[in-house]
C-alpha cells in the first residue's frame, strides 16, 4: 500500500492482485470565533472506479478473438476444397461444401428428421438415431407422419386433417356419419316420385300425329306415272281376256312392274265339281293324272301363258 499526501488530500493506493483501487482523503478547516480552538470536520471518502491497469487481460481477449477466427477460416477452407463430410439422407453437396437437404431434413449434413403432422421426435434403440411417432397410427403414417388416411371420399390438407363431404362425413379423418335419416330417406323417395311422373307423362298423348296411309302417301310422288300404267294395264288385259275367253283368269300382282299372268282352269285339275265353268262339267270325272303328267301339263301351261303374254301388233 502507497499513501501520499498533500495539502488538504491524502492519497491511498491499494494493490489487490493486479488491480489497483485509488482512495483520496480530503479534509476542510473550519473556522470557529475562538481563534484558539480549531479541529478537521468529517473526512470526505471519494471512491474513484476501478480501472483496469493489467496489460495480460487484453492479451488473453485478444488470443481467444485470433483462435475462433482461425478456427472459421480453417473450417471454410475446408468447404472450398471438399474436405467436408458427405451430406447424408440424399442431400446434396454445393460447391461452398455446404448441404442442401431434401424434404423434411435439416441440419449442416442433413442428419436431423423432421416430423410433421404433429408427430414427435424419439431416440431409438440404435445410438444417435431417431425417428417419428405419429399420432393416430391407423389414419397417420410415413417416416416423417407425411401420410394421411382419409375415409369415406375426404382429401388430406396439410395440416394432418382431411377435407369431408358437405353434411355426409365429419370428424378429423372423415369416420364420423353426419347425415340425417331425413335426407338418408328423402332422396330415394325423391328419385322414385321424379320416375312415376316421368312415366305418366310419356302415356300422356300430348301432341297426337295424325295418321297417313301409304297410298296418301305415295300418290303424290307417284300419281301420274301410276295412272299411265294403270291405263295401259287395263287395256292390256282386256285384249287377253277377249283372246282367250271366259276359261282365262288373270293374275294381278301388287307391283306395278311386273306382268301379267293367265291361268286356263280347262287345264288345271279340278277337285271340286261346283267349281267348274264348262259344259263337259257332268260327265263323270276321272282319276287323276299322274305325276309326270301333272308335270307335263303344267309345262305346256307355261308356255302357253309366255306365248299369251306378248301383245298383239
Amino acid at each position: 500500500m502507497t499513501t501520499t499526501t498533500t495539502s488538504n488530500e491524502t492519497k491511498f493506493i491499494s494493490k489487490e492482485g493486479d488491480k489497483y483501487e485509488l482512495t483520496t482523503l480530503r479534509t476542510t478547516p473550519v473556522t470557529i470565533s475562538d481563534r484558539n480552538f480549531s479541529m478537521p470536520s468529517k473526512p470526505d471518502l471519494q471512491n474513484i472506479p476501478k480501472n483496469n491497469h493489467s496489460g495480460n487481460i487484453g492479451t488473453k481477449n485478444n488470443g481467444i478473438h485470433f483462435g475462433n477466427i482461425m478456427s472459421d477460416s480453417l473450417e471454410y477452407l475446408k468447404k472450398m476444397l471438399g474436405l467436408t463430410p458427405d451430406c447424408i439422407n440424399g442431400g446434396m453437396k454445393t460447391l461452398r461444401g455446404e448441404c442442401i437437404c431434401p424434404k423434411f431434413y435439416r441440419g449442416d449434413l442433413c442428419e436431423e428428421l423432421i416430423c410433421i403432422n404433429n408427430g414427435t421426435l424419439v431416440k431409438t434403440q440404435k445410438l444417435a438415431q431417431y425417428t417419428c411417432r405419429c399420432p393416430y397410427p391407423e389414419f397417420i403414417y410415413g417416416q416423417h407422419c407425411e401420410h394421411v388416411k382419409c375415409l369415406n371420399g375426404g382429401r388430406p390438407m396439410d395440416n394432418g386433417h382431411c377435407k369431408c363431404l358437405d353434411y355426409w362425413y365429419t370428424g378429423q379423418f372423415c369416420q364420423e356419419y353426419a347425415a340425417s335419416w331425413g335426407v338418408v330417406l328423402g332422396l330415394p323417395l325423391l328419385c322414385m316420385v321424379i320416375i312415376i311422373i316421368c312415366c305418366v307423362v310419356c302415356r300422356m298423348d300430348l301432341f297426337p300425329r295424325k295418321p297417313v296411309s301409304r297410298r296418301r302417301r305415295g300418290a303424290p310422288l307417284n300419281g301420274v306415272f301410276n295412272e299411265g300404267i294403270s291405263h295401259r294395264r287395263s287395256g292390256f288385259e282386256e285384249n287377253l281376256l277377249n283372246d282367250n275367253g271366259e276359261s282365262a283368269l288373270v293374275l294381278r300382282p301388287h307391283s306395278y312392274f311386273f306382268p301379267s299372268y293367265i291361268i286356263h282352269l280347262d287345264a288345271m285339275p279340278v277337285l271340286n265339281p261346283t267349281l267348274s265353268t264348262n259344259a263337259n262339267s257332268l260327265k263323270p270325272f276321272d282319276p287323276p293324272p299322274s305325276y309326270e303328267e301333272a308335270v307335263a301339263a303344267f309345262s305346256a301351261s307355261q308356255q302357253h301363258i309366255s306365248g299369251a303374254t306378248v301383245p298383239p301388233e
